[in-house]
């Protein structure tokens, strides 16, 4: 059995989290890797530094390669996944355990993202996502030529949905 391996990429408040727990009602036995829940659990009172981020980021890799080999829907997020070597981690992890994987990339306007970032501040389970992370990722966030699918989230989350089934389907 081979597994697969869906990437959500896009800066913070692209809509990443919500579009995976719309398109996780219409799929079955997945797995969800997100960086931030997974740095809640195993680190009591995370700084969200950079060597942190590194760190979760190296087991979600690891996890994701197993669960992969293990014949699994793995979908990731949580991550921004702002440079090319993060994109290409993930890739490999999914190379290496003989699956298939999807880039989806989220955007949405500047605007939309930073009223999606204030509205959740204090409820989102990344502490540090702030208007000044949105800049910061969004200075350093690299373009990838790997195959992806790039949606829009401003759309219906229907129309959304419709897209991401038929691209990972296909």
């Amino acid at each position: 059995m081979q597994g697969e391996l869906i990437i959500f990429r896009g800066l913070p408040g692209s809509g990443k989290s919500y579009i995976i727990k719309m398109l996780i009602q219409k799929m079955e036995n997945v797995k969800i890797l997100s960086r931030d829940d997974l740095r809640n659990i195993i680190i009591p009172h995370p700084s969200f530094s950079e060597k942190e981020k590194k760190l979760i980021d190296e087991i979600i890799y690891k996890i994701a390669k197993f669960l992969l080999e293990k014949g699994e829907i793995v979908i990731i997020d949580g991550m921004s996944l702002s440079s090319k070597k993060s994109v290409d981690a993930l890739i490999q992890s999914a190379k290496e355990a003989k699956s298939q994987y999807h880039l989806i990339e989220c955007e949405c306007s500047e605007t939309t993202a930073l009223k999606r970032i204030k509205k959740d501040m204090g409820a989102h389970p990344a502490k540090d996502r702030n208007e000044k992370l949105y800049y910061k990722v969004k200075k350093r966030f690299e373009y990838v030529h790997n195959p992806k699918l790039t949606i829009n989230t401003e759309l219906k989350t229907e129309e959304i949905l419709e897209e991401i089934m038929n691209y990972i389907l296909k």
